[in-house]
C-alpha cells in the first residue's frame, strides 16, 4: 500500500479543513409573489396597477390596499414594508413612493429609525427595468442586470440615484453595505426666485 508523502498529507488536511469550516450561505427567502412592485421607466406598479402621481393618497389605497398609518401626512403600509409622503405644503399629492427593503442606517452612530418607517420590511418581488432587487442586491448587480440608465452616486455614500422621464428613483444603502430602500418621486419643478418687493422674475 503506498503512502502520500508527508507535505501532500498536510496540505490535503488544510484543504479539508477550510472546506468544513465555511457552512454554505442559506439562499435568501424567496420573494412573496402576491405582492409585486415594477418600476418600467417612470412607471410604478403594484400587482400590475399602476400607481399615479396625480392621484390623492386615499386613491392610492384602492391599488395598495388601506394604509395602516397616517404619520405626519405620510401614509405607511405596515405589514406591505411600503410608505407614501403627501406633505408638500399646499399640495396632498404623493411626492415620493419607497419601499423599505432592510432597517440599517446610513451612519453606525444612528441608533433610532423614524417611527413613520414601516414594521415589517417588503418582503414581495420588487423588479425595476428588469432588474429583481432585494436586500441583498448589490450595485453593480443591479446595473447589471436592469435596463435603461444606470444608478450613480448621489449626495452621500451610499445613496445612488438617476433621473427618467421627471421621475427620480433612488437607492439607499446602509453602513454594512445591505439595501435599505428604494424611493421613487416625481421631480418637482423650481420655482423662480422671489426678487425684493415680494416680486418674482427679473425686471420688466
Amino acid at each position: 500500500m503506498r503512502h502520500l508523502p508527508l507535505p501532500l498529507l498536510v496540505v490535503s488536511a488544510l484543504l479539508a479543513g477550510v472546506c468544513t469550516a465555511q457552512p454554505p450561505t442559506s439562499p435568501l427567502p424567496a420573494p412573496d409573489t402576491r405582492q409585486v412592485i415594477t418600476v418600467e421607466g417612470s412607471t410604478v406598479r403594484y400587482n400590475g396597477r399602476p400607481l399615479v402621481w396625480e392621484a390623492q393618497p386615499e386613491r392610492w389605497q384602492e391599488a395598495l390596499g388601506p394604509r395602516s398609518r397616517n404619520v405626519r401626512d405620510i401614509s405607511v403600509w405596515d405589514e406591505l414594508g411600503v410608505f407614501l409622503y403627501h406633505n408638500r405644503p399646499m399640495d396632498s399629492r404623493p411626492s415620493s413612493f419607497v419601499v423599505l427593503l432592510g432597517r440599517t442606517m446610513h451612519s453606525p452612530l444612528t441608533d433610532s429609525e423614524p417611527d413613520f418607517w414601516p414594521r415589517q420590511t417588503f418582503s414581495g418581488r420588487l423588479v425595476v427595468d428588469g432588474a429583481l432587487i432585494h436586500k441583498g442586491s448589490t450595485l453593480q448587480q443591479i446595473n447589471r442586470d436592469k435596463k435603461g440608465a444606470a444608478f450613480k452616486r448621489d449626495y452621500l455614500d451610499g445613496v445612488y440615484s438617476y433621473e427618467t422621464n421627471g421621475v427620480e428613483l433612488r437607492l439607499d444603502f446602509g453602513h454594512d453595505g445591505s439595501l435599505r430602500s428604494l424611493t421613487v418621486s416625481p421631480v418637482l419643478p423650481e420655482e423662480p426666485p422671489a426678487t425684493s418687493g415680494g416680486r418674482r422674475g427679473g425686471p420688466a
